[in-house]
């Protein structure tokens, strides 16, 4: 992890954001300077919604006062919003004094969480996301920090770590029950910037012996950050044994150094290099999303085309079973036709056979009368009954011819 980069970004985002808030309250206070305390003045948890309507980073102001803005004016308590009005005006007067105070203020609150923000990042813009995320909470909870304070504060290093400290996040409209913005600690770990300022353990040194504490709400993969110096009670808190060591890094170095290199990178970044950068990330997330769908459509294809490639080859498996089948069954009629055509055909032989013998036996007798005079027969009445014998013979070959076409045309069609 490049703790270099995180610390840069964070303070320029935390910068950034809270700039632009101070900017805007002034803005609102210059249209309306006769505040007066109200007896209807809603309470400070309204008054934190301000940073709702609060410009971020990139956005401008408008030159008039808005209808919107006139709204609001009628629900400010003067008293309650002093803190805020005195540090709005005096950011005015010494634009680079006071933003070398936001930036120590946030490196002192990055150096005591410089584990934890060795830690963190997003899933969908890394690093870059994750510090911008923490920047605008931390100065939205400053912000509504010091829209409690009712006495004049002057801004300083301490009041910038117990305004982000202290402070509350900006409960989001859609999840009432989701404080701050949503990120990544060891890559896994899904948390809310709420979660990280507020429910990490702490680390204390005393006489070179460290001691760990923690209360029930710690989250373990958290870890413990060192502890502030206003931080003069541990009631709440147990303590533990981890098991692992955090060498911290910017302790060693030089805070001065530190400050001028931060102020130096945050005065030269352009705003609009977080707009290319984000619009730059989404355009990858786009394509990311679109190769994954194209993946996908690859993927089911094959699938289908594999299904379809199953089904024909079961489907020709099947239409051949069926074709044996039938073939089959066709053998089986033709055989059984056959055996049935050579039986009648046998029969009708044999009564042919039968009906010759009977002729040959009639023309025997009809001979034997023709040569012996002695018997008296009625050779005509013999002559007829004959003439009937040879044409039913010759119907009944007729009928057997018949028969047997009929057969051959029956396996002929089967066969076909």
């Amino acid at each position: 992890m490049d703790l270099n980069k995180s610390l840069n970004e964070f303070c320029y985002y935390f910068t950034r954001y809270f700039e632009e808030q101070i900017r805007y309250w002034r803005h609102i206070l210059e249209e309306n300077p006769d505040l007066k305390k109200k007896s209807n003045s809603k309470p400070i948890s309204f008054l934190a919604s301000l940073s709702s309507a609060i410009p971020t980073v990139g956005k401008g102001i408008g030159s008039g006062i808005t209808e919107g803005e006139k709204y609001i004016n009628n629900l400010i308590d003067k008293d309650k919003a002093f803190s805020v009005s005195t540090i709005a005006y005096a950011s005015n007067e010494n634009k680079d004094l006071f933003r070398n105070k936001l930036i120590a203020g946030a490196l002192e609150f990055f150096i005591h969480f410089e584990y934890q923000f060795t830690k963190v990042k997003c899933k969908n813009g890394g690093i870059t996301r994750a510090m911008q995320k923490l920047g605008q909470d931390c100065s939205n909870r400053l912000f509504t920090y010091l829209l409690n304070e009712e006495s004049g504060a002057e801004l300083t290093s301490e009041l910038i770590q117990k305004g982000i400290l202290y402070g509350d996040s900006k409960r989001h409209k859609t999840k009432l029950l989701k404080l701050g913005r949503t990120i990544y600690v060891d890559e896994n770990s899904k948390l809310t910037t709420s979660d990280f300022i507020t429910n990490c353990g702490i680390r204390m040194k005393h006489d070179d012996v460290f001691t760990y504490y923690k209360t029930k709400t710690s989250i373990p993969v958290l870890g413990h950050r060192t502890c502030f110096h206003f931080e003069t009670s541990l009631d709440n808190y147990e303590i533990e044994s981890p098991k692992y060591f955090y060498n911290y890094i910017l302790t060693e170095l030089n805070t001065q150094e530190l400050l001028k290199t931060i102020f130096s990178y945050i005065s030269k970044k352009d705003p609009l290099e977080d707009i290319k950068e984000f619009a730059k990330f989404n355009y990858e997330e786009q394509v990311k999303l679109l190769e994954a769908a194209s993946e996908e459509r690859h993927r089911i294809r094959e699938e289908i085309l594999g299904d379809n490639a199953t089904k024909h080859v079961e489907v020709k498996e099947t239409i051949e079973s069926s074709q044996i089948t039938i073939i089959n069954r066709i053998e089986n009629v033709i055989a059984e036709n056959t055996c049935l055509i050579l039986s009648q055909t046998d029969k009708v032989l044999q009564k042919n056979e039968e009906l010759s013998r009977d002729v040959a036996d009639i023309k025997s007798k009809q001979d034997q009368l023709e040569t012996n005079p002695i018997i008296s027969v009625d050779l005509n009445k013999i002559k007829e009954q004959t003439t009937r014998l040879k044409e039913n013979i010759e119907r009944e070959g007729k009928k057997a011819e018949q028969e047997i076409r009929r057969f051959k045309d029956r396996i002929g069609k089967i066969r076909l």
